[in-house]
């Protein structure tokens, strides 16, 4: 019975890190695109989204070698961290934008 936990849990991992490596490509992408253009607002949310999705993935892949205590005891609370700066900044960004819409309407 505990080799099929274990080995249910390692292809839980896999599954999580390969979806994981792969949901990256969009915010990797938009950087990708806009490296160009510095002054774009959510290039700095997209940075941390696409940190955020990367520790993810190094995560599962800890996990799935069995090193809990370096993803569960590190990358977990960093992964969380992240994240939650990723929303700060997204709210501080969309209030700046909004701010600049209703000074500088687009179209006049």
């Amino acid at each position: 019975m505990p080799d099929k936990l274990i080995q249910s849990e390692y292809y839980y991992h896999l599954i999580d890190a390969v979806a994981y490596f792969a949901s990256s490509a969009v915010p990797i992408y938009f950087l990708a695109k806009s490296r160009n253009s510095s002054g774009n607002p959510l290039r700095t949310v997209m940075l941390m989204l696409a940190g955020f999705v990367l520790i993810q993935g190094t995560y599962h892949v800890l996990g799935m070698a069995g090193m809990t205590l370096l993803s569960k005891g590190v990358l977990e609370p960093l992964s969380a961290a992240i994240m939650f700066s990723a929303a700060i900044a997204y709210l501080i960004t969309r209030r700046k934008m909004t701010k600049q819409e209703r000074v500088d309407p687009v179209g006049q």
